[in-house]
C-alpha cells in the first residue's frame, strides 16, 4: 500500500475542483533518496502506470509529452508525482522507473511517447555471460544481482536468507533478475521492486495480512468476472538430484477450503515439477503442491480490469475487501493525470 508523502490530517476532507496535478522528475542516475535534487522536470500530457504481478517486470510506465525536450536521453530515471487536491493537497509519489524507448512522433503535431520500467529491467540488462552453477542464499543472490547493474545501493533485507536450491543453473543468457524471480518462485516466495528501488519479498506460505482497503463496486462498465473449472487435487513432483528418489507432494482443495465437490464433479488434478535437494522432506513437497492448488483456486474467483474508484495508493500484492470478501490485487493501470484506476483481484483463500 502506497503511502502519502504528506498524510492528511484528522476529519472529513472536501475535494475542490481542481482534482489532481502531475508532475515528472528527472535524474540520470538512479537516485539513492527521491528528495535528490532532478536534473529537471518533464513536460508532460498524460500517461498510464501499469503495475502487473503477472509479469516478470510488473511496473511500467507511459509518458505523452509535447515537444520532447533536447536534453532527454533513454536510460535516464523518472519519478512521477500525483497531487489530489484538497483543502491540503495529499501527495502520492508513484515508482522511480527507468526511461526504456522515446517514440517521437515525426508529424506535423510533433511531441513523444515516453515508456519507462522498474528496475528489474535494468538487472536483466546484464545477462549471464556463461552458463553458471547459483549457490549460497537468496538474499545474496538477489544482491549480486542488484550491485552489478544499479547504480544505488538495493536495501535487499526483506528477502529471506533461503538457501538456494542445489544444482540451479543460470543459462547463458538468461537475466539476472528472472532468474532471481525463477528461484525465488522454486523456493515459494515472490520478489519485486518497491516504489522507492528497494526489493521487497512476499513468502506463499505466510498468513497474508488483513485487508488494507475496502474496494468499492466498479463505477463504470468494463471488467470481466470469471468462473472456470476447479481443481480437485494437485501433484508437485520435487526432485532431489541424480541419487535420491524424488517426492511427490499432494493436495486436496477439500482440505484447504473446507467444502468438497459435489458427487457428480469429476477429479481435476493440477501438477508441477520443482527441483529441491537431498534435504527437501515430504512435508516440504506437499507445501508446495498446496500453494500450488491455492494459487489455481485463488483464479477462480478473480476480476480483470475492473475499474474502480481513483486510488493512487494501490500497487500489485495489495490485500483489500470487495463485496465483503478478501482478495490480491493481482494488477493495476493508474491513469494520469486523471487518476482513472482499474484492478485485476484475485481471490485469497
Amino acid at each position: 500500500m502506497r503511502a502519502p508523502v504528506n498524510p492528511p490530517p484528522g476529519g472529513r476532507q472536501r475535494i475542490t475542483s481542481v482534482a489532481v496535478a502531475l508532475t515528472v522528475d528527472v535524474w540520470e542516475q538512479q537516485p539513492q533518496d527521491p528528495n535528490t535534487a532532478p536534473l529537471a522536470q518533464l513536460p508532460t500530457v498524460d500517461g498510464e502506470l501499469r503495475d502487473d504481478a503477472s509479469q516478470a517486470v510488473p511496473r511500467s510506465m507511459t509518458l505523452r509529452t509535447a515537444p520532447i525536450p533536447s536534453w532527454l536521453a533513454a536510460g535516464m530515471w523518472i519519478r512521477a508525482t500525483v497531487g489530489v487536491q484538497t483543502l491540503q493537497p495529499i501527495i502520492y509519489r508513484l515508482p522511480v522507473l527507468c526511461v526504456t524507448d522515446i517514440a517521437e512522433d515525426l508529424s506535423s503535431t510533433g511531441g513523444a511517447v515516453i515508456t519507462a520500467a522498474d528496475p528489474g529491467e535494468i538487472v536483466n540488462g546484464r545477462p549471464y555471460e556463461a552458463d553458471t552453477v547459483l549457490s549460497g542464499t537468496l538474499r545474496q543472490l538477489v544482491a549480486d544481482a542488484c550491485v552489478l547493474a544499479l547504480s544505488r545501493t538495493t536495501d535487499v533485507s526483506a528477502v529471506p536468507a533461503l538457501p538456494v536450491p542445489l544444482a540451479t543453473v543460470a543459462e547463458f543468457g538468461a537475466g539476472r533478475w528472472d532468474t532471481c524471480l525463477s528461484t525465488a518462485d522454486a523456493l515459494g516466495v515472490a520478489l519485486r521492486f518497491a516504489d522507492n528501488g528497494d526489493v521487497a519479498a512476499l513468502v506463499r506460505a505466510a498468513t497474508p495480512p488483513a485487508p488494507a482497503a475496502i474496494v468499492e463496486r466498479r463505477v463504470a462498465d468494463g471488467g470481466t468476472s470469471h468462473h472456470v473449472r476447479a481443481p480437485t487435487d494437485a501433484r508437485v513432483l520435487v526432485t532431489r538430484g541424480s541419487d535420491t528418489v524424488g517426492l511427490i507432494g499432494a493436495a486436496n482443495a477439500a482440505a484447504i477450503t473446507g467444502v468438497a465437490p459435489p458427487p457428480w464433479y469429476r477429479p481435476y488434478v493440477v501438477t508441477d515439477r520443482q527441483n529441491g535437494d537431498a534435504a527437501t522432506t515430504q512435508a516440504q513437497a506437499d507445501t508446495l503442491a498446496a500453494d500450488l492448488l491455492r494459487a489455481r483456486l485463488s483464479e477462480l474467483d478473480s476480476y480483470e480490469s475492473m475499474p474502480i474508484l481513483p486510488a493512487p495508493w494501490l500497487e500489485s500484492g495489495d490485500v483489500v475487501e470487495y463485496l465483503g470478501l478478501t482478495y490480491m490485487v493481482r494488477a493495476v493501470t493508474l491513469a494520469v493525470p486523471s487518476l482513472a484506476t482499474a484492478v485485476t483481484l484475485r481471490r485469497l483463500l
